[in-house]
């Protein structure tokens, strides 16, 4: 046999030094170079030493699958487009050595390159062990997917990716088959991939730091990843994680602090303590750390515990879960010692939410989603009272009935939006309540639409609303009201004994309001129309005539009596707070200077 001349020695040293620099410049590597290796192979193949010619082309193959072998774990952290290009510069170097070979043409050398460079890939994944000259793919793998499920990089799945679509590539024949669980690194793999969860999740209730939403992140990125493997590998996976969660409701409620709580996360939730036979569990987890409580003096504090466990209208699909809500709504009204009380701050609590929707042509604040305040106040009325059919008639009526009045057609053009706060309300009342709510609307819009279609001729209209005593039975409050002068308290009792005789009912004033016209002027150049009580319009009438007065004075001069003292402090007080009057010590004195705020500007109504 012949032995290789020195020359064909000398650029076979050559060609291992250039290929060794390979590893270091992957997706680098300079044209020039390429083309000194080419010509390199050129020359020793075209060398007359036939007879050591398979051999030497052999051992230059092995040169380049161990630079491939040498070079994949730097290969696979590149770039599409930059590993795109490496691997075409292995192709292109693998290709020509087999052309000047064996001169076959392109199509056949370009399908037989690439076979090479996957019997590479084969011998880089044999072994999990890794070795100085041999990758280990399945430490890269594991690498790569704890990037990516720790940081939810794109490029991290995509090169996680990657390595899995080179492994099936390699195997592709047995993963057709099905035959894939015969291939101990893929089993290493998905073993690996489906515990990591299960030792995050140990790691992170031993910290006591655990967050649901961080959790969630790492579940739901583990799941994407098992789904490479297939569908059932990741239902597999799904499931045993869920039972991780679920098993310690302890764990679970801590981490879900202060997180609102969805209907359907409930759901699942009790189908799964159902399959464990978890129920009595979590009946008691759930009852509380989810309790809620009413503290008189933070109805805002309240109101976040409902919004964050029970504001969703709609029913839960579990049997489990609606006997839930239903202990976690009773256990509260069991609790609330003083009903009437309670009535009464949520009332008021009720008033100063609604008081914007009051306005005419208010838009942005006519409906229910505007915060978490107004969306959750429909629940608590329906499911957090203590007797609603009371409340609702005592308290949410009467403001209902004054909100109508002073809306007038604007309330009445927004009820029909699917998010109105009234119709959502109205829709969910117990039949006996949304018919009589049903009955003030109907007949008020009746009486609004006459009213609106009466010629004025430049008079005032005044409209009178009858109301079916059998459907609408409550009891409106009291008021003793201060009369602008004494020729409009005759008008009122005369109407009170004139309706007497045709066996009606007069209420007394404190649904009514008087409207006032007002030197001051609205956005669009208009004079703005005040809205008020009869005692606010005759504390305000006063100062027609004067400009300053003293409050005993002024008490005087409108001969507020005992009974009346009540409403005119609430007036005056109203007065005031709109900046219409202002008060030094005790003088009050009419502010010619007010400036009315954006809200009355655009609507051209003031309403105390």
């Amino acid at each position: 046999m012949q032995s290789l001349c020195d020359e064909d020695a000398k650029n076979i040293l050559q060609f291992k030094q250039l290929v060794g620099e390979l590893s270091n410049e992957i997706g680098l590597i300079p044209s020039v170079k390429l083309a000194k290796l080419r010509s390199i192979v050129s020359e020793l193949c075209l060398s007359k030493v036939d007879s050591n010619l398979k051999k030497m082309v052999d051992l230059l193959f092995n040169m380049v699958l161990e630079a491939l072998n040498n070079s994949f774990k730097e290969y696979i952290r590149l770039s599409k487009s930059e590993q795109q290009s490496a691997s075409d510069i292995y192709f292109q170097l693998v290709d020509h050595i087999y052309y000047v070979s064996t001169g076959l043409c392109p199509l056949v050398y370009q399908v037989k390159s690439r076979e090479w460079f996957i019997t590479a890939l084969r011998e880089c994944i044999i072994s999990f062990e890794p070795t100085e000259d041999k990758l280990n793919l399945n430490l890269l793998y594991k690498e790569l997917y704890q990037n990516y499920v720790n940081d939810n990089s794109s490029k991290s799945f995509w090169k996680f990716k990657t390595i899995k679509e080179l492994i099936e590539q390699i195997i592709s024949d047995d993963m057709n088959n099905g035959n894939f669980k015969s291939y101990p690194i893929l089993e290493d793999l998905i073993r690996y991939c489906s515990s990591f969860f299960e030792k995050y999740l140990r790691s992170v209730k031993s910290s006591k730091k655990g967050n649901f939403f961080d959790i969630l992140k790492i579940w739901r990125r583990t799941l994407q990843v098992m789904e490479l493997f297939g569908d059932a590998v990741e239902d597999e996976v799904r499931k045993k994680n869920l039972k991780l969660i679920i098993t310690d409701l302890e764990f679970m409620f801590d981490s879900l602090r202060g997180v609102r709580l969805q209907n359907n996360f409930l759901d699942i939730v009790s189908l799964n303590v159902s399959k464990l036979s978890l129920q009595a569990n979590y009946e008691k987890i759930f009852l509380r750390e989810r309790r809620i409580k009413y503290d008189e003096d933070d109805l805002n504090n309240f109101v976040d515990q409902v919004y964050l466990t029970d504001s969703l209208l709609e029913p839960q699909t579990t049997e489990l879960m609606r006997s839930l809500k239903t202990k976690l709504r009773n256990q509260f009204k069991a609790e609330i010692k003083d009903i009437d009380k309670y009535h009464l701050h949520l009332s008021r609590f009720l008033q100063r939410l609604l008081k914007p929707f009051s306005y005419p042509d208010n838009q942005k604040t006519r409906l229910l989603h505007c915060d978490r305040r107004t969306e959750t106040i429909i629940p608590i009325l329906l499911f957090y009272t203590p007797e609603l059919g009371p409340f609702i008639e005592k308290h949410y009526f009467p403001m209902l009935m004054r909100r109508l009045l002073i809306a007038n057609t604007s309330f009445l053009d927004s009820f029909n939006h699917p998010s109105n706060f009234e119709s959502i309300l109205c829709n969910n009342l117990p039949p006996d309540l949304q018919r009589k709510m049903r009955h003030i609307l109907n007949v008020i819009s009746a009486e609004i639409e006459a009213s609106n279609n009466v010629p004025r001729n430049g008079q005032m209209i005044t409209s009178t609303f009858f109301f079916n005593q059998r459907l609408f039975d409550f009891e409106l409050p009291c008021s003793a009201p201060i009369w602008i002068n004494s020729d409009l308290k005759k008008q009122w009792n005369y109407k009170i004994e004139k309706l007497k005789t045709e066996g009606k009912i007069l209420r007394n004033t404190g649904l009514h309001f008087i409207e006032m016209g007002s030197p001051f002027l609205d956005e669009r150049g208009r004079e703005i129309t005040i809205k008020l009580s009869h005692s606010a319009a005759a504390v305000l009438n006063v100062f027609n005539d004067i400009e300053e007065i003293t409050i005993p004075d002024l008490l005087n001069r409108l001969d507020v009596t005992k009974g009346q003292k009540t409403n005119f402090n609430k007036s005056l007080e109203a007065l005031i707070g709109s900046g219409l009057l202002l008060r030094n010590g005790n003088k009050i004195t009419y502010n010619k200077d007010y400036i009315p705020n954006d809200l009355v500007k655009k609507t051209g109504i003031l309403k105390l």
